[in-house]
C-alpha cells in the first residue's frame, strides 16, 4: 500500500507546484481587438499605436512585434514597403519589417467586415492573441436636407475633438403633421418631428482610418476604438459621450460622422454629424516639427505616399528628397518617417545638405564601411570633416539606430564645421527649460543647448527632449531642415 501512496502524493505534489502556472498561462492568453477602416479600393496603413496601446493594456509590457494569419484575396491585400505580408513573420515596433508600414488594399467589391487573427510578443515575451477587424462601409445614404438630425460643426484644424458637445440628447422622430401631443416638436415643410430622449446610438458609416478614429475613453488607461455597429448608451458604459475623433493628419478636411440613434419608443432615427475644420487655427506642434508658419495648407504633399499622420514633417521631407539626401526608400514613393533613423541615414542626409558640393574623402580607417560606394563616400565626407569619430574600436556601426542625442552632437558639429571662423554659433541656452534635460550625457549637453538656442531643438508638446530614445526618420528631417533648408 505505501508503495503505491508515494508516487500518488508525489504525482499530486507536481500537480499543485505546476498550478499556478497553469493559472498564469490562462490569465496571459487575453484577446484583444484592433480595427482597420478603408474606402473601396482606397490602401491605408495599419495603426500600430493602437497596437502597441492594446499591447500594453493586456500585458503592462510594451509591445515587440505582432505576426498574422493569412488574409482572403476576397477581402483585400497586406503588404509591407511593397512585399506581400507574410503569415506567421514577426512585424516589428521599432526595427524592420516594421508594423506602421504594413497596408490594407481592401478588394474593389468587398464591403462590410472581416476578421484576421494576430498574435503580439511583449517585451518580456508574454503573448496575446488578438482579432484585427477590417471595415469597408457601403456608400453613404443622405439624410433628409430638412432633418432636425443632420448637423454640422466648426471644430479646431487637426486636434482631437469630443463628441460629447456636438451629439444630441434628444432624437427627433418623424410624425404626422398638425401632432398635437405634450412633446416638443418641430415642423419643417411637410414634415414634423417630436423629441423623445435619447437612449443609445451606434455609428453605422465609420471615418476612414486615413482621415481619422473614433476612441472611447480617450487619453485614459482604458481607451479603446469605436467598433462598427457597437452600441453606445446616454446613461451607462460604454458612454456615447465619451467618444472623442481624433484626426489622422494635422491637415484635415470635413469629416462626416453617420450614426443610427435609438429612443424610449424604440424607434431607430438616422442622424448625421459633419466636422468642418477651421483652417484659420494652428493646432500645437508634436515633437521636432516645424513652426506653425512653415505648415502649409496643401499638406501632405505628392513626394512620399506614407505620411498621412506625419503632415508637420513633409517640409523636412520634400526637403531632404530635393536634396537628394533620402538614400534608403528603395525607390519606391515613401520615407517611412516613423523608422527609427540609422546613423548611416543621419550621416547621408547630412553630408549631401550641409556639403552639396561632395568633394572625393580618403576612406576613413572604420572596418565596417558600407559597400555601397555612396554611402561610403558619404561617411568618408563626415569623417573628413569630424562629424563621426567611430565608437572607439574603428567602427562607424552604419546600420545601428541613432539616438536624439546623438543626432545632436552630430548635427552640432557640422554647423561648428560650417560656421569656423567666420560666424561663432550663438550662446548656449538653459536646458531646464526641458523636464529631462538631466538625462542628457554629458557629452551632448553643450550641443543640445547651442541647437535649442538657435530654434532646431524644440523637444514636444510636455517639454522632453527624450534625448535616449531612437530618433525617428520625420524627427531627423524637421532637425536638417530647420539647421540647413530654412
Amino acid at each position: 500500500m505505501k508503495r503505491r501512496l508515494l508516487p500518488l502524493l508525489l504525482s499530486l505534489s507536481l500537480l499543485f507546484s505546476l498550478l499556478p502556472a497553469a493559472l498564469a498561462q490562462e490569465e496571459a492568453s487575453v484577446s484583444v481587438t484592433a480595427l482597420c477602416v478603408a474606402e473601396a479600393d482606397q490602401p491605408v496603413f495599419l495603426d500600430a499605436k493602437e497596437l502597441g496601446l492594446l499591447c500594453q493594456q493586456a500585458t503592462g509590457h510594451e509591445l515587440v512585434s505582432v505576426s498574422f494569419s493569412h488574409l482572403s484575396n476576397r477581402v483585400g491585400s497586406l503588404t509591407c514597403e511593397g512585399e506581400a505580408v507574410t503569415p506567421d513573420t514577426p512585424y516589428y515596433l521599432y526595427q524592420h519589417p516594421q508594423l506602421s508600414q504594413i497596408c490594407f488594399t481592401p478588394y474593389s467589391r468587398f464591403t462590410g467586415q472581416r476578421e484576421l487573427t494576430f498574435t503580439m510578443t511583449s517585451k518580456r515575451e508574454e503573448t496575446v492573441s488578438g482579432v484585427l477587424l477590417f471595415y469597408v462601409p457601403k456608400a453613404a445614404e443622405d439624410l433628409p436636407p430638412d432633418s432636425p438630425m443632420n448637423d454640422t460643426a466648426v471644430v479646431r484644424q487637426g486636434e482631437p475633438v469630443p463628441l460629447m458637445d456636438f451629439l444630441p440628447e434628444r432624437v427627433w422622430c418623424r410624425t404626422s403633421k398638425g401632432y398635437r401631443g405634450d412633446k416638443t416638436s418641430w415642423t419643417v415643410g411637410d414634415s414634423t418631428y417630436i423629441a423623445e430622449e435619447l437612449e443609445s446610438a451606434s455609428f453605422s458609416r465609420l471615418p476612414s482610418s486615413a482621415q481619422g478614429y473614433l476612441w472611447l475613453d480617450y487619453q485614459t488607461p482604458d481607451a479603446r476604438k469605436v467598433l462598427p455597429g457597437e452600441v453606445l448608451y446616454s446613461g451607462k458604459d460604454p458612454n456615447l459621450y465619451d467618444v472623442t475623433f481624433v484626426p489622422a493628419g494635422k491637415e484635415t478636411k470635413a469629416v462626416r460622422l453617420d450614426y443610427t440613434a435609438s429612443c424610449s419608443t424604440d424607434a431607430e432615427v438616422p442622424g448625421s454629424l459633419t466636422l468642418n475644420p477651421d483652417r484659420n487655427k494652428t493646432p500645437a506642434q508634436p515633437t521636432d516639427t516645424v513652426s506653425p508658419d512653415d505648415v502649409q495648407p496643401n499638406l501632405p504633399g505628392d513626394r512620399f505616399q506614407d505620411m498621412t499622420g506625419w503632415e508637420w514633417a513633409v517640409p523636412a521631407a520634400d526637403f531632404l528628397d530635393e536634396q537628394k539626401a533620402v538614400f534608403s526608400n528603395a525607390g519606391q514613393p515613401i520615407f517611412r518617417p516613423g523608422d527609427p533613423a540609422t546613423r548611416m541615414e543621419l550621416i547621408y542626409a547630412l553630408v549631401h545638405v550641409a556639403y552639396p558640393s561632395v568633394e572625393e574623402a580618403p576612406a576613413p580607417a572604420f572596418s565596417d564601411l558600407p559597400d555601397n560606394r555612396d554611402l561610403s563616400g558619404a561617411a568618408a565626407m563626415a569623417a573628413a570633416h569630424g562629424l563621426v569619430l567611430g565608437d572607439g574600436e574603428n567602427r562607424l556601426l552604419p546600420n545601428a539606430q541613432i539616438t536624439r542625442q546623438d543626432a545632436l552632437v552630430i548635427i552640432y558639429r557640422s554647423l561648428s564645421d560650417l560656421t569656423r571662423p567666420y560666424q561663432p554659433l550663438p550662446q548656449s541656452a538653459d536646458l531646464d527649460f526641458f523636464s529631462d534635460a538631466k538625462d542628457l550625457a554629458s557629452y551632448a549637453r553643450e550641443a543640445a543647448a547651442v541647437l535649442f538656442s538657435k530654434g532646431i531643438l524644440q523637444g514636444d508638446d510636455s517639454r522632453r527632449l527624450a534625448p535616449l530614445s531612437p530618433i525617428t526618420r520625420a524627427e531627423m528631417a524637421s532637425l536638417l531642415y530647420r539647421a540647413f533648408g530654412e
